[in-house]
């Protein structure tokens, strides 16, 4: 007669858990960086701003202002867009059904400007959003190109280091973790090894 004996252990998801085994799992992963995308934010932004310098760095006149410097600005979004259809295809498709291939307007050039015209990730709107104000005519009125794009491209690093503080936050390893995370873990925190779980 075997001598085996049987016996039962709780395992949770991590939904599951009570608050203190939670937070030691968010520590354990703060503590990794396994959910950190601020490198990655980081790559991103700089991709952003490599295409906006491309665009925008042509304009001449760094103190115009007004309507000549609207026109300015959305002739560097058309530059900005055929840099993106160029790498694009599916993009380029899209902007000859849209807007006949080329952006020549102010309200077509502040609808692109809204949808991630240089790269088209979220790292985009960063420096555009200072842009799409001035466009639109709700702030910065009175800066001259050379001063808008300077405040563009602070606004642009402003939210990117808010991005990436948010990355490494307690609150964003936890919504991971709820969202993500597959594991399953002992009551006290400690993961289940995957020996252990059944087909």
């Amino acid at each position: 007669m075997s001598n085996a004996q049987k016996f039962t252990v709780n395992v949770y998801n991590f939904a599951q858990l009570p608050k203190e085994a939670k937070q030691v799992i968010i520590q354990r992963n703060i503590d990794s960086g396994w959910y950190d995308n601020s490198s990655h934010e980081q790559a991103d932004y700089n991709h952003s701003l490599s295409v906006f310098a491309s665009a925008f760095n042509s304009i001449s006149g760094s103190l115009i202002v007004g309507e000549v410097a609207k026109d300015q600005i959305v002739q560097a979004i058309n530059r900005a867009v055929q840099i993106k259809a160029k790498a694009n295809p599916y993009f380029e498709e899209s902007l000859q059904s849209k807007y006949n291939g080329v952006i020549n307007t102010i309200e077509d050039a502040i609808e692109v400007a809204q949808n991630c015209p240089f790269t088209g990730v979220c790292t985009d709107f960063y420096l555009m959003d200072t842009i799409i104000k001035y466009l639109d005519g709700t702030a910065y009125q009175e800066l001259p190109v050379k001063a808008l794009l300077s405040k563009a491209k602070a606004h642009g690093r402003n939210e990117l280091a808010k991005q990436c503080r948010y990355y490494k936050s307690r609150k964003h390893v936890e919504e991971s973790l709820n969202e993500y995370c597959e594991d399953l873990f002992f009551v006290d925190g400690t993961k289940v090894p995957q020996c252990l779980y059944v087909a």
